[in-house]
């Protein structure tokens, strides 16, 4: 039921994100790990409000 090529698409977005936001704020760690975890937050919260919507 379950492909792990699903997950490639997802791990490759929150690696670029994390690397990006690294870089950008002088090769913070924490910074990087928080913008992915906010960044999953909110595609989270729009696809429940997409599907609240819809329901």
């Amino acid at each position: 039921f379950f492909c792990r090529l699903f997950l490639v698409p997802l791990i490759i977005y929150a690696l670029l994100l994390f690397v990006d936001a690294m870089f950008r704020n002088k090769c913070d760690l924490r910074v990087g790990l928080l913008s992915v975890i906010a960044s999953f937050t909110q595609l989270f919260g729009y696809g429940v409000g997409f599907l609240r919507s819809i329901i």
